[in-house]
């Protein structure tokens, strides 16, 4: 279960990056393409946590 723990980590510290850029585009200011480049690895990246979160649930309490 600690292992879950780091990943759960890593989600919210990578949720923590992106939320600076969501805050800037929600208020219409333009992002720059280094900007917008960056927002969306960190989404894929949250993305590919959360799934392999999902993942080690399931191989963990189903093992």
């Amino acid at each position: 279960m600690e292992i879950i723990e780091q990943y759960k980590q890593s989600l919210e510290r990578k949720e923590k990056l992106l939320k600076p850029y969501h805050d800037k585009k929600r208020s219409l200011d333009d992002l720059t393409v280094n900007e917008h480049a960056a927002m969306l690895v960190l989404e894929a990246e949250i993305r590919l946590i959360k799934e392999f979160i999902e993942d080690l649930d399931y191989f963990i309490i189903n093992k």
